[in-house]
Formats: C-alpha cells, sequence, structure tokens
C-alpha cells in the first residue's frame, strides 16, 4: 500500500511576487505509486513529466504549460506558474495509488491579503471630497 515519506506542506503566498504554486510529496509503495493531483476535489490535468524515464530534453526545458507535475521515482512535485488566488487558492490533494491502495495527503494554498492604501481604508469617494475646491 502507498505511503508518504514526505506530504506537501502547506503554502502562503503574495500574489505580487510569488512566481506560483509549488508543492511536493515524496511516496513509497511496491510496485511504486501513481500520483495524481486533485485541486479542491478536482482532478488536474497537468502536463507530466518523468524525469526517472528518458524523456526529450526539449520538454523538460519548455516545462508544458501553466500547470506541471514532475515525477522522478518516488518524488513527486506540482508546479503551477503564474497563480492567482481566484483560481489557484484552496486544498491541493495527492493521491497516491497502486493495486494495493491509495494514500491520500492534502495542503492548503492561500494568499496573503493585499495591504490596503490609505484611501482604500478611508473608504470610498473620501479622496474626492478631500481635494474638491471650496468655495
Amino acid at each position: 500500500m502507498p505511503r508518504f515519506v514526505d506530504k506537501p506542506l502547506d503554502l502562503e503566498l503574495d500574489e505580487a511576487t510569488s512566481p506560483g504554486v509549488h508543492l511536493s510529496c515524496c511516496v513509497e509503495g511496491l510496485p511504486q505509486p501513481e500520483v495524481k493531483w486533485l485541486h479542491n476535489g478536482k482532478a488536474l490535468t497537468p502536463t507530466l513529466i518523468y524525469l526517472d524515464r528518458e524523456v526529450s530534453p526539449s520538454i523538460i526545458g519548455d516545462r508544458g504549460g501553466e500547470c506541471v507535475a514532475v515525477h522522478n521515482g518516488p518524488q513527486h512535485q506540482l508546479e503551477i506558474r503564474n497563480a492567482r488566488k481566484e483560481k489557484h487558492q484552496g486544498t491541493y490533494t495527492a493521491v497516491a495509488t497502486n493495486l494495493y491502495g491509495d494514500a491520500h495527503s492534502s495542503a492548503e494554498v492561500k494568499f496573503k491579503a493585499q495591504a490596503k492604501t490609505e484611501d482604500e481604508r478611508a473608504g470610498p469617494g473620501s479622496a474626492r471630497r478631500a481635494s474638491l475646491p471650496k468655495g
């Protein structure tokens, strides 16, 4: 039965400066389990890269699209480029499966709240009222 040796860790990202989501895990089992990723319970369909198999160097260099799953023996990674709060925040689950069963491990991805400017804290229209000419 599959077993997580290292589980994905929760992340808190800054949308403005983060290069994206990067989750990783290590799974053991015989036969070696396959790992699939879910986001909020829905299966992701990432570009798959197997570093432990013979792969075209152009595929590794290109790294596919926005969402990439990299497999290297028991090591598994999920990479999401240009992550945005409205689309990518939530629960990510790694599901490891082989013929003896499955194991699940989840991590939460959250985005930090953006700091409000002084005008935003003052409320709507306050900047306009302050700049109106008197008279």
